[in-house]
């Protein structure tokens, strides 16, 4: 979430679909009043419940009262089981749509071509998908599979065969599927952006978003990794720190059931 009013001005612009000079002018108009009223109502609240330490810390020092609570994801019982061949990284990622500009997809294919990568790997994508987009993947130097849309639990089972996942998103309000990822025991590599940075700690790797070189070397580290120790990590710091149990331990840790 950004607090500023450029923060919000950043958002619809980079990412806004206008169809002519007037539709980009409501949308602007729309953004500065979403943020008059977000603010009205961080000012006018005793707490607010910050999904990031970023936004809290941004909070706090505008004066506004905030505390951080991670949101709370439904832990599945998925469990890594590698599947690919000896020695071969298998490589996910996942968007409801792939060619949706904020994703990041095709940004990651090019970070892909780019790589100076030694271990072999496969890559899978699951999500609409474009003929133009399969294209581009088609022109990687390795196996490339597209799944189509799929729903949350098929998803969760191709996780659990996996070995890395990669996550482009330039900006996003929180990382669900990130953490779905961890869940099923993935290394996580992804931008090095609030609140990404925050999600992945030691479950993964982050890079420089506008950095194929940062991309690489993230990559690397990941391909490095004890694939079962790092299995073992990812799903610890998902139900320690981002299932439904640790989430109500953090809300009542920072709102004691006495002021609720």
């Amino acid at each position: 979430h950004p607090s500023s009013m450029w923060g919000y001005l950043v958002k619809v612009s980079r990412f806004g679909r206008f169809k002519n000079l007037r539709d980009f002018a409501i949308r602007y108009a729309d953004a500065i009043g979403w943020w008059r009223r977000d603010w009205r109502s961080y000012r006018s609240a005793t707490n607010v419940i910050s999904v990031s330490c970023r936004l809290a810390c941004q909070l706090n020092q505008s004066g506004v009262s905030a505390s951080v609570v991670h949101p709370g994801t439904k832990i599945s019982k998925e469990t890594y089981r590698p599947v690919g061949g000896k020695g071969t990284k298998r490589l996910l990622i996942a968007a409801l749509d792939l060619d949706e500009p904020r994703k990041g997809v095709r940004r990651l294919l090019h970070y892909l071509r780019c790589a100076r990568v030694t271990c072999a790997f496969e890559l899978t994508l699951v999500g609409k998908a474009s003929s133009d987009l399969q294209s581009r993947a088609s022109k990687l130097s390795v196996r490339v599979d597209f799944l189509g849309p799929q729903n949350r639990e098929q998803l969760q089972v191709h996780m659990a065969q996996h070995d890395i996942f990669l996550f482009g998103s330039e900006i996003d309000d929180w990382g669900y599927v990130l953490i779905e990822a961890m869940a099923a025991g993935m290394v996580l590599v992804a931008p090095d952006a609030s609140p990404y940075d925050e999600i992945v700690g030691e479950a993964g790797f982050t890079f420089p978003l506008r950095s194929p070189s940062g991309f690489s070397r993230a990559l690397c580290n990941a391909f490095e990794l004890d694939r079962i120790e790092s299995s073992r990590i990812s799903i610890s710091r998902a139900v320690v720190c981002f299932s439904r149990p640790a989430f109500a331990k953090s809300l009542l840790a920072a709102h004691p059931v006495q002021e609720i």
